[in-house]
């Protein structure tokens, strides 16, 4: 993933993310961990408008897990991010709520 697009995502920049999302960055994935720069987002909270943003330049990333096997709505509920959860859930196609992860959990279960 391009360096400065996961560096403002990290950092919560969402102006500097909206102005840094192309379909190539946002479709390669960190090597070591195989997240997408929707699964930063969901990790640090990213409003809706930027998931949406992540999502139509990379729909195929949607549901696509990690090295965990976990996806960005699985992330968004681990850490309580409502918000993205909810923005991941009314994209549409929605995500899907359904796969586990490496540990056999759910999204709900890892928002429970």
């Amino acid at each position: 993933m391009a360096a400065r697009l996961r560096g403002a995502i990290c950092a919560g920049a969402w102006d500097r993310v909206d102005g840094l999302v192309s379909l190539e960055a946002a479709a390669t994935e960190d090597v070591a961990s195989l997240r997408l720069a929707l699964h930063w987002a969901a990790m640090n909270g990213a409003p809706a408008r930027v998931i949406s943003r992540l999502v139509d330049s990379n729909p195929a990333g949607l549901n696509k897990s990690d090295i965990d096997g976990a996806t960005a709505l699985m992330i968004a509920c681990d850490c309580g991010h409502v918000e993205t959860a909810t923005a991941l859930l009314r994209c549409d196609p929605p995500a899907d709520a359904e796969p586990t992860d490496a540990r056999g959990w759910t999204a709900l279960m890892r928002a429970a």
